[in-house]
């Protein structure tokens, strides 16, 4: 059944907006994976990783490789633009990935040559927090809510993420290739859910929960365990410093 010329024209409006904050959020994507490579920014990576997954279950784009039966040039229109975007969201996701590799695997190179006299750098274990920190983690969770009052999985995704990311970063201080195995299973684990139906949220978030446990327990049994309650569990902290303080990463 034909829609009424009016509602035919509230629904393209509708796709048309649809297509406009699905590109634009590809684009602050884009931007974020750029910015973390070539800032070796663990945050600007965590941003785009969110607005990809946030961008896969608002639009679910590999929809628009389902066979269709319309032969209307409009609809086959916006299949198309919507193919293009799917493809451009897989190379996009491609890039995050690459650029978290580099980030959480490989130090950042020195980008200025070092002063003359090189001070002794700081030893500060346990938790730590930053005011940049906290604002990404403020802002996000806000964003969290907001956008979880329309769909509960989006801000289920960036809550958990921003919960982690503060559990790792701040407060028991994990390497980053544990980190990026967490995201690995994470993300494997959303994406099948979301495009699947399985495992299903449920069992995403208790697999997930027993791999945090797993690379927090991993990192507190290493010599160089410098997060929460460093005193307790890794009492030989600071002979290791004083041995591998050339090693060192923060």
């Amino acid at each position: 059944m034909a829609l009424p010329l009016g509602m035919a024209g509230l629904a393209e409006a509708a796709e048309l907006i649809a297509i406009a904050l699905a590109y634009g959020g590809l684009l602050i994507a884009a931007v974020a994976v750029v910015t973390g490579w070539f800032a070796h920014s663990r945050i600007a990576v965590g941003i785009a990783f969110v607005l990809l997954v946030v961008i896969a279950i608002l639009f679910s784009p590999w929809n628009a490789f389902q066979t269709v039966s319309s032969t209307d040039p409009d609809v086959l229109e916006w299949v198309a633009d919507w193919q293009t975007f799917f493809v451009l969201w897989v190379v996009g996701s491609i890039a995050c990935v690459v650029a978290a590799v580099r980030v959480f695997c490989f130090p950042a190179g020195i980008v200025q040559p070092p002063p003359p006299v090189t001070p002794e750098p700081q030893f500060r274990p346990g938790f730590r927090v930053s005011l940049t920190d906290g604002l990404v983690i403020a802002i996000s969770l806000l964003g969290a809510i907001l956008l979880g009052s329309i769909v509960w999985q989006i801000g289920f995704v960036i809550a958990f993420v921003v919960a982690h990311f503060f559990l790792f970063c701040n407060t028991f201080r994990i390497a980053r290739n544990l980190e990026l195995m967490w995201g690995v299973v994470f993300t494997s684990l959303t994406y099948a859910t979301i495009t699947f139906g399985r495992p299903s949220w449920v069992i995403t978030a208790a697999i997930s929960l027993v791999v945090t446990a797993g690379v927090i327990a991993w990192a507190m049994s290493r010599p160089s365990y410098h997060g929460l309650f460093w005193r307790q569990i890794n009492p030989k902290l600071l002979a290791w410093w004083s041995a591998n303080r050339p090693e060192r990463q923060s």
